[in-house]
């Protein structure tokens, strides 16, 4: 083991209390990852812990002892190399790989650690010491789910360095591949200069015994490599350390100290895979003694036995297989970890005593511009990473969507790859028994989904019964299904983009209640109902508009990538060795690569050439030939066949003629011959019927669409397609004025002083692109055209102006004294009313007042004739008089508060008021004289 010496991780890992680094709280030891310690660790932050981690542990500095030449710059170019390659670890996902959280940095502790997922189970080393070997289909299982994961790394451009029994976990029923042999090329530091190695710091994995045996025949040190002894050779000067374990290591590293590659990882786990069948490791079955490894096998002198030599029973397949893997050439050994990944589950459907149950030879390996469906499993190739992942996804989520840009493969991922996988049981969780319902959304995708259900066998419900039930009665229907029947349920919707893209209104409520439906099978966590769906990248923005389909598929979408070119090499062989034929010569393999080179996006076009060439094969000699290749005009020239075909049925369906096919392809290339990327909209122009072609040429797989905008679906159509590669020749000077315009255009808008309009004959040249251009460079057009023109007059311009100023200023001045003038006549107008008012009211005031006044005279005048009156008529009549004298006074009140209300009156009289009744006291009667 390691000694870290006086390190700061030293010092780290050795004192009391607390460690930290970062956010990670150190526990204990779990081992060591190369030289690295691995500690299980707590991330922290303030008082929650949020997860366990697997934290494995980098010095930041060297120690005080610099030997061998190791520098500070060397080291620090170490931390970049390990920071740099961690950040990449981190964007690998698979399921059969450990996951990579992120990376913590203490400066004060001068520590760096990479975090990662923290997996408890077994180690695949310790299921082979306890029961000495694996059953050949645990075995298979296995080796098809790493090797599916070293895929995934290798596409990465990461290798791994150190496959190994110990670094393969059974975790919870699923094979995950741990501890990266992160950065250690070159890693020459003082601290491990001096360690007991042979490759990197890691110590030879078996007995006392075989170390002293092995390095009594060759010795490896950290800061040279030495040949084996016997050969020729002696210290390089160039040699590197190198992570691994001896016995796992390539004989090519061992050999020559090259850099690890992805054929040393398939190099590792063709070891792997012997010792879970044999019991034993290759080279350990070699040795004479029976006892250690035998160092010849080790460095590739000497050819691993064979497993069948080994393991009788052993299918003769898997020993083939093997036995490549295990190649001491690397060139020898299969070129991707996804063909042994297939080659694998192959091996293991054969061993299960499944047939293979390949389509007709007539129809082929391969499905031109079509989709694979289900019946074509046995001949879907190169995408066993993708496969494992969406099986993955569906044993943790109830939605699982397949997205990625217009011909990746989405819909053949799922049908041949996914979907059988479903219906074999790979899944679980209540699907070992699935029933798979398939839809295209159309116009009516909530009856298409019922009508789909209603036909499962034992279904859920009638169509009847179905049509008034709302999306999660539909969810309860199925669940109660799949725990009575005991048969679970996978809804499949192909091209869900859909739904956003119908273009009828009647449908608006099924399309909600399609989403609704969706949303509900993505958050049941009923086991034996799931949903899966294929979408488009570039109409995914708007499903994720929808409210809860958004966050649905987002927990479980699975991004589709075009297959690569090195998968393209892989495919071609498997799908020719399916019905037992093969490419004419090895010359042909390579010239059919270098065709093949760059058509990652552009799938259904290689296929559709594929098909042709598999139509020419040689049946008699079972051949693909060289001649077949030629007579088809290459991949680029069934690739022109094609589009001249489709814009003969554009032209002939109706949607234009060819200057109109032409109008619409020339954006979407540079004058310099390349493809652009054009925003749909703006290549439409709010025309329906370059819509229309936009579409028919997207079915043709001509034109895919992207986050970018739609494009040509292949750099070689620029180059093969004559009549495109003329239009491009014909409107190339025109083109490049234009992008020239464009490009001052733009710059102009963005700052005119900085840059100059255009004059002269340049001028002239770009007033004929009048039409042609867009916005911004028919406004810098305009400007140049008129700067000319505003040279001549500026002068008269600017007088122009100044008379055009004067003029409104005196405009404005005449209006305000007008206004002035009127405001005056109002107000006086308003005083003479004022005041006329006022004098009508005091001219009444006083006519009202005079009235008052000679009323209450008479009332005055009547109380003292009241006061002496004695005959009761007489004082009766008065009183009446009087009566109706203060009447005729408060009248005259009336009026004159009617005229100046809430205001005293002007009479210095008192108000009348009326006087006391006169009672029989104050009545004066006349004396009756009685006769005797």
């Amino acid at each position: 083991m390691m000694s870290v010496g006086t390190s700061p991780l030293k010092k780290l890992l050795d004192q009391p209390g607390e460690r930290r680094v970062g956010p990670f709280e150190l526990m204990r030891p779990l081992g060591r990852g190369g030289h690295a310690p691995v500690w299980l660790a707590r991330e922290v932050y303030g008082s929650t812990e949020l997860r366990l981690a697997a934290i494995k542990l980098f010095p930041l500095r060297p120690g005080k002892t610099q030997k061998n030449g190791a520098t500070r710059s060397e080291t620090e170019r170490h931390q970049i190399r390990v920071i740099e390659e961690a950040k990449a670890l981190c964007r690998v996902e698979h399921p059969s790989i450990a996951r990579f959280y992120s990376i913590a940095r203490d400066d004060d502790a001068a520590v760096l650690g990479v975090a990662m997922e923290y997996l408890t189970g077994a180690s695949l080393e310790a299921r082979i010491g306890e029961r000495g070997s694996l059953p050949i289909d645990e075995a298979l299982t296995m080796g098809a789910s790493i090797a599916s994961a070293l895929s995934a790394v290798h596409r990465s451009g990461l290798v791994h360095r150190d496959v190994k029994p110990a670094n393969i976990v059974d975790s919870a029923g699923s094979y995950k591949l741990i501890d990266f042999g992160i950065a250690w090329e070159d890693a020459r530091d003082a601290e491990i200069a001096t360690l007991p190695v042979l490759v990197d710091d890691l110590p030879l994995e078996v007995s006392a015994a075989d170390k002293g045996r092995i390095a009594g025949a060759v010795t490896f040190r950290a800061d040279d490599f030495v040949p084996t002894q016997g050969s020729k050779g002696s210290r390089s000067s160039s040699a590197r350390v190198h992570s691994g374990t001896m016995g796992y290591v390539d004989p090519e590293t061992l050999r020559t100290g090259a850099v690890a590659t992805p054929a040393s990882d398939i190099y590792a786990l063709g070891v792997v895979l012997f010792e879970c069948v044999a019991g034993q490791h290759p080279a350990a079955v070699a040795a004479a003694t029976g006892e250690g490894l035998k160092q010849e096998v080790l460095d590739g002198r000497e050819p691993a036995p064979t497993l069948a030599s080994v393991v009788a029973t052993v299918p003769a397949s898997l020993s083939s297989l093997i036995e490549r893997m295990l190649n001491a050439t690397p060139a020898k050994r299969p070129r991707t970890a996804d063909w042994i990944a297939i080659e694998l589950e192959r091996i293991r459907a054969e061993v299960a005593g499944a047939h293979r149950n390949l389509p007709p030879e007539a129809s082929g390996p391969f499905r031109g511009l079509g989709r694979f469906e289900e019946a074509d499993r046995d001949i879907y190739f190169g995408r066993s990473s993708e496969i494992a992942a969406a099986i993955e996804l569906m044993r943790a989520h109830g939605l699982v969507a397949l997205v990625g840009p217009s011909g990746s493969g989405k819909s053949s991922l799922a049908r041949a790859g996914v979907l059988p996988r479903v219906r074999e049981g790979a899944v679980g969780r209540g699907l070992d028994h699935c029933d798979i319902a398939t839809i295209a959304p159309a116009n009516d995708p909530r009856r298409a989904v019922l009508e789909a259900l209603s036909a499962l066998p034992e279904p859920p419900f009638s169509l009847s019964e179905g049509r008034d039930m709302l999306p999660a009665a539909v969810v309860a229907a199925l669940a109660t299904r799949a725990q009575v029947a005991e048969r679970g349920a996978l809804l499949f919707v192909d091209q869900l983009e859909e739904l956003v893209t119908m273009e009828s209104l009647s449908f608006a409520a099924s399309r909600q209640w399609t989403i609704e439906l969706l949303v509900a099978l993505a958050q049941s966590s009923v086991a034996g109902v799931r949903a899966l769906v294929t979408a488009r990248r570039d109409l995914l923005e708007p499903l994720l508009a929808y409210e809860g389909l958004g966050k649905a598929l987002m927990r479980g979408t699975l991004l589709v990538e075009p297959m690569t070119d090195a998968t393209w090499d892989d495919v071609i062989e498997q799908a020719l060795a399916a019905y037992g034929y093969e490419l004419e010569t090895p010359d042909l393999a390579a010239e059919l690569q270098r065709q093949l080179r760059g058509t990652v996006g552009a799938m259904p076009l290689v296929q559709f050439a594929l098909t042709e060439l598999w139509a020419k094969r040689d049946t008699t000699n079972r051949k693909v030939t060289r001649a077949a290749l030629d007579e088809i005009g290459g991949i680029a020239g069934s690739l022109e066949r094609h589009a001249e075909g489709t814009v003969k049925e554009l032209v002939r369906a109706g949607f234009g003629g060819e200057a109109d096919v032409r109008d619409l392809l020339l954006p979407l290339t540079t004058p310099h011959g390349t493809r652009a990327s054009v925003p749909l909209e703006k290549l439409v122009k709010k025309d329906e019927s370059r819509r229309r072609m936009v579409t028919a040429l997207e079915g043709a797989r001509l034109l895919v669409s992207g986050a970018g905008g739609v494009t040509l679906a292949h750099d070689a159509l620029l180059v093969q397609w004559a009549r495109l590669r003329g239009w491009l020749a014909d409107a190339r000077d025109r083109r490049l004025l234009t992008e020239s315009l464009e490009r001052d255009a733009q710059m102009w808008t963005k700052d005119p002083a900085s840059t100059s309009l255009w004059v002269g004959r340049r001028l002239e040249a770009a007033l004929e692109l009048r039409g042609e251009l867009g916005d911004e460079a028919t406004r810098f057009l305009t400007a140049s055209r008129r700067a000319a023109r505003r040279a001549r007059e500026l002068r008269v311009a600017a007088i122009t102006i100044l008379l055009a100023m004067a003029s409104i200023i005196a405009m404005v001045y005449v209006r305000a004294v007008k206004a002035d003038r009127a405001a005056a006549v109002e107000r006086a107008a308003l005083e003479e009313s004022k005041a006329s008012v006022e004098q009508s009211r005091r001219i009444e005031l006083e006519r009202a007042q005079a009235e008052l006044d000679g009323r209450q005279q008479k009332i005055d005048a009547l109380m003292a004739e009241l006061s002496k009156a004695e005959d009761p008529k007489a004082i009766q009549e008065l009183q009446r008089q009087l009566k109706d004298a203060q009447t005729s006074a408060h009248d005259s009140q009336d009026k004159i508060a009617a005229v100046i209300p809430n205001r005293p009156l002007a009479s210095s009289k008192p108000a009348v008021s009326a006087p006391p009744p006169p009672t029989s006291a104050s009545v004066v009667r006349p004396k009756i004289q009685r006769e005797p």
